[in-house]
C-alpha cells in the first residue's frame, strides 16, 4: 500500500509542473496590454515603422531585416551573424536589449536605441505570445 504522504507529494509535484508549463507559454491577451508600452516606438502593423521597426511577423525574422526600416549597423550585423528572432532570443533580449546584443555580438561597445526593458519574465512571455499572434 502506498503512503498517503507520497501520493500527496506526487500530486503536488505534478500540478506544479503543469502550472509552470502553462505559465511558460504566456497569455496573448495579457501580452497585448503589455505591448502598449512597445507602441511608443514600434507598431504591430505590417510595413509601418516608427522610431523602431514594425513588430508584425517579427518571430522568424532575422535581426535587422524589416523592409523599409533603417537599422543600426549592430542589428544588421547581428542578423548576418545568425540572430533570428525566436521565443528564446526575444525572452532574453527583452530583459536587457543592449546587454543581450553586446553578448550576442561579443562586442562590449555595441549601442542600441532600444531602451525598454521587461524585467518580469511573465511580461516578456506574455508580450512574446502576443507577437506570435501578429504573424496570422
Amino acid at each position: 500500500m502506498v503512503p498517503v504522504v507520497f501520493l500527496l507529494s506526487a500530486f503536488l509535484a505534478w500540478t506544479a509542473a503543469g502550472a509552470s508549463v502553462a505559465f511558460a507559454e504566456g497569455d496573448a491577451a495579457a501580452g497585448k496590454r503589455v505591448f502598449k508600452r512597445c507602441l511608443v516606438c514600434h507598431t504591430d502593423v505590417a510595413g509601418k515603422h516608427k522610431t523602431g521597426p514594425t513588430l508584425h511577423k517579427v518571430l522568424g525574422r532575422p535581426a535587422g531585416t524589416a523592409k523599409g526600416f533603417r537599422y543600426s549597423e549592430a542589428y544588421v550585423r547581428a542578423g548576418k551573424q545568425g540572430l533570428v528572432w525566436n521565443e528564446d532570443h526575444l525572452l532574453q533580449y527583452l530583459k536587457n536589449p543592449k546587454k543581450y546584443l553586446r553578448k550576442f555580438l561579443k562586442d562590449p561597445k555595441v549601442k542600441s536605441r532600444m531602451t525598454m526593458k521587461y524585467f518580469r519574465e511573465k511580461d516578456r512571455r506574455n508580450v512574446i505570445e502576443y507577437m506570435k499572434s501578429l504573424g496570422d
